[in-house]
């Protein structure tokens, strides 16, 4: 739970106007996606392999991979800035 503000801060970090709020929107729908997605992506691996630690696995490893995106476009972020990249 500590990491959320963090987290929602990067769309605003990038974007300005409607674009940021697009882009809130859009993490907010793949977040929703995910979350109705993610029960039956495990439930399927353990119906197919036999073990519920592989679904479970794989949703760790696509969060390891997320984080390792949001720590990619954070050291692309220069924080001394005001205006966006382009």
């Amino acid at each position: 739970m500590a990491s959320f503000p963090g987290f929602w801060r990067l769309p605003t970090a990038f974007l300005i106007g409607a674009a940021a709020a697009a882009g809130i929107a859009t993490v907010n729908a793949i977040g929703n996606l995910a979350g109705f997605a993610g029960p039956y992506w495990v439930g399927w691996l353990t119906d197919r392999l036999g073990e519920a630690k592989w679904g479970l696995v794989s949703v760790g490893v696509v969060m390891i991979i997320g984080a390792g995106l949001v720590l990619r476009l954070g050291s692309a972020f220069d924080h001394t800035r005001t205006q966006p990249l382009e």
